[in-house]
């Protein structure tokens, strides 16, 4: 059995067996220089809309020259060193992460005036944690139109189509050296982008669906049935204890994740659970600590400095209407933080925590003492 992870948006990651490391930034490792993003700070050239919007242009690299063509080569070198035996290959792709330097043909694919304007651009904010706007500050973002976020997003998309041809040759090379039926690819990724969604860049100190669904495929010839879908709540430290299943290697008691095994094999356990957790600590300058919980038709987030946030995803799927103040779904504000608080005594989350001194987390639970 063979493993192939195919990962975009991780920086850092290592090709096992080689030992080969690079960093998507091409800072480091045996990346040449060129596989970098090695183009100036600019604006794109060409484009509409009125505002300035940095984020998206030509590359002035050629594709050939470009980090996602660099990797697609050395894991293709890498399937045909490790073909006669079993290997482990992570392939990751700097892109489609911002800036978006997208390289000829592919940074004129797409034309912008085609690209649909979503509900939730007209985000007012209203009853919402006051951070997401000063993100947009963050960013240079709130003054943009949505001709400026077409263009962005054209080439957000043509970056897509770039990296999903790169993995088209990866696959090839699979079929041609006879080794597709007996390996098992995995495709995810680390996190989203906002894309002008809510008004917003990149990712940041929210909860919302653009940067936390992120797309999982897994090819198991022989064993998941090709097409199939599953809609059961899935994590990214899953991945860990599934490979090492995958691998007939022993999974640890201490790892926070489930191996999708089962899932795959279309054998869904009965406890497989009906709702996800995510966490988020800030990143870079911002530290900034938000807990979400999320089931099929509502979504909590517990935000200890600011408002909470809850959203009816059935009746608001783009998340624009903050309920979590209004009384009339105080009963459903009750039951996700019990889901949630369950949640962080499970993990010993510090901020479930009860000590002598220490009253209730910030409008979270009752503490004994309380009680």
């Amino acid at each position: 059995m063979r493993l192939g992870t195919l990962g975009c948006r991780t920086k850092g990651s290592a090709l096992s067996g080689a030992g080969t490391m690079f960093n998507g930034w091409g800072g480091g490792g045996t990346a040449p220089s060129a596989a970098g993003r090695a183009f100036p700070p600019q604006r794109p050239r060409g484009g509409g809309g009125g505002g300035t919007a940095p984020f998206g242009g030509r590359s002035v690299l050629p594709a050939e020259k470009t980090q996602e063509w660099w990797v697609a080569d050395r894991t293709i070198d890498l399937l045909e060193a490790y073909s006669g035996e079993p290997f482990m290959i992570c392939a990751s792709f700097f892109g489609p992460h911002f800036p978006y330097a997208v390289p000829r043909p592919y940074d004129g694919y797409y034309d912008p005036r085609r690209v649909d304007r979503p509900q939730n651009f007209d985000e007012d904010f209203a009853g919402k944690p006051s951070v997401q706007q000063k993100e947009q500050l963050r960013w240079n973002a709130s003054h943009l139109t949505w001709p400026d976020w077409q263009r962005v997003i054209a080439h957000y998309w043509g970056y897509c189509t770039f990296i999903d041809d790169q993995i088209g040759r990866i696959l090839e090379r699979l079929e041609r050296l006879e080794l597709a039926e007996d390996t098992v690819v995995i495709f995810s990724a680390d996190h989203g982008d906002m894309l002008g969604n809510h008004r917003l860049f990149n990712k940041g100190l929210h909860m919302y669906e653009e940067t936390h669904h992120v797309p999982l495929i897994i090819r198991w010839p022989g064993a998941a049935e090709p097409g199939s879908v599953c809609d059961r709540f899935v994590n990214l430290v899953d991945l860990m204890p599934s490979i090492l299943e995958l691998g007939k290697a022993e999974v640890p008691d201490s790892v926070d994740g489930r191996s999708l095994i089962p899932l795959l094999s279309g054998d869904t356990p009965r406890d497989w659970p009906d709702d996800i957790f995510c966490e988020f600590h800030g990143y870079e300058s911002t530290l900034c600590s938000i807990r979400m919980v999320r089931t099929d038709s509502w979504k909590y987030v517990y935000n200890p400095a600011s408002e909470d946030e809850l959203y009816d995803l059935r009746s608001d799927p783009g998340e624009l209407r903050n309920v979590a103040g209004r009384p009339g779904f105080k009963h459903v504000l009750t039951r996700m933080k019990a889901r949630l608080v369950a949640w962080l005594e499970r993990t010993h989350d510090s901020i479930a925590e009860e000590d002598s001194w220490k009253g209730s987390s910030y409008d979270l639970f009752l503490s004994r003492r309380e009680r």
